[in-house]
């Protein structure tokens, strides 16, 4: 009886040590390859490093593969080892240490019809060095027990190299989201993501991308204007405050909200008129630009002429802005589409700050000259003019909307 207990108990250990021998042995081969690789002297370039024992050993299978199509062909399947040790003392002296050994075998296809891909991966973790008592390094599942994963198995579709769509489990690699791999196994999210190449400082080379970004740095910042400056007119130059003015801030934006639909009609009814797309929505641009000059009357208008004025002018913005915005799309091929309006986002951002910086000081001194109308009225006739201004630069800019030429980006 002793001594098949004997057995079953020297079973277990060789088991339990079995992982641990085939690391160490893992780490001598490749201790062993590297020190083969290295060598060289003077300024000869380094000779290529020899095939590793599992690379010679699936050399034949990559020569078979070479005449079959690329899905097949460019398979890649890589092994990678990794070890890790940690210890740590916490706060209440327990202790967590372990010593791990594992790593990954990925495998990737070739691209199919150079449009469809797919890979999975696989992971793992065995003790090398791991005392009952010590648990909680996350090397390790708890016990202190070894473990594999299936990580990763993900399609992926491409467009060239200018769109990558790749969905299911994968590694994402983002400044929020990411795989934090400073273990033994990293993290992997179920997800969709959609990738492209586009070079961003190649998009600023062109006129018509700074057309387009100086557009929303001129005329953003008059919406955001009339979004925070607007109770504030119609209580210090009209002396109302909001439980009185809020019918005319409705009142504006209805006027808005129904006149603004018209920007976007103008261009398609001028389109289906035998207009060119530039002619076309060239004149919408600029009627909406000639309808925001009225504001600059504004301070001396009675309370619902005024309502009139800013609805007006608000309802041309936002057709300038329907035109302004599409135009980047006339221009610009679809995978670029996204990064120039980008640009224009940020620069009609930054405009949206430095205005209302510059109006708040501009009022503060005539409020403190007791005439606060006086500065609403420099401020409504900046505002008025802000869009000719605009329409003069895109035009130079960007005489025709036509689709550039944009190469490879």
């Amino acid at each position: 009886m002793k001594t098949a207990k004997n057995r079953i108990r020297s079973g277990s250990r060789l088991l339990r040590w079995l992982p641990r021998a085939l690391g160490l042995g893992l780490l001598l081969v490749s201790a062993t390859v590297s020190a083969q690789g290295g060598g060289g002297g003077g300024d000869a370039p380094p000779p290529p490093p020899p095939p590793t024992p599992l690379e010679g050993l699936f050399q034949p299978v990559r020569e078979m593969l070479k005449p079959l199509p690329p899905f097949l062909a460019n398979t890649d399947l890589k092994v990678n080892f990794r070890s890790y040790y940690f210890n740590r003392t916490n706060p209440d002296d327990t202790v967590n240490e372990a010593w791990a050994f594992g790593g990954r075998i990925t495998y990737q296809s070739g691209w199919l019809l150079d449009t469809f891909a797919m890979g999975a991966s696989l992971y793992g973790s065995a003790p090398l060095y791991a005392p009952d008592d010590r648990d909680g390094t996350l090397l390790l599942k708890p016990g202190q027990e070894g473990y594999y994963v299936p990580a990763e198995a993900w399609g992926a579709l491409r467009y060239k190299e200018y769109a990558l769509l790749k969905g299911y489990r994968q590694r994402i690699e983002q400044p929020y989201i990411n795989s934090q791999d400073n273990r033994m196994t990293p993290n992997t999210f179920e997800a969709v993501t959609l990738g492209g190449k586009v070079g961003w400082l190649q998009i600023l080379r062109y006129r018509q991308a700074w057309a387009f970004i100086i557009g929303k740095f001129i005329t953003d910042p008059v919406w955001w204007f009339f979004l925070i400056w607007l109770p504030d007119f119609f209580n210090k130059t009209r002396g109302l405050d909001i439980k009185h003015s809020w019918v005319h801030l409705v009142a504006i934006y209805s006027v808005v909200t129904v006149l603004s639909i018209v920007g976007g009609w103008l261009t398609g009814h001028l389109t289906r008129r035998g207009y060119s797309v530039t002619r076309a929505r060239k004149t919408a641009m600029f009627v909406a630009a000639c309808l925001v000059v009225p504001i600059v009357a504004v301070t001396r208008v009675g309370d619902w002429s005024a309502v009139l004025l800013i609805g007006l002018a608000g309802a041309a913005h936002q057709a300038w802005s329907a035109n302004l915005f599409t135009s980047a799309s006339d221009v610009f091929p679809k995978r670029a589409v996204a990064s120039v309006v980008g640009f224009g986002g940020m620069a009609g951002s930054l405009g949206g700050i430095l205005f209302p910086l510059y109006s708040g000081k501009l009022l503060y001194r005539f409020e403190a000259a007791g005439n606060p109308t006086a500065g609403y009225a420099i401020l409504f006739g900046i505002c008025g003019s802000a869009y000719l201004l605009a329409f003069l630069l895109n035009h130079l800019l960007t005489p025709r909307f036509e689709p550039l030429e944009f190469g490879d980006v």
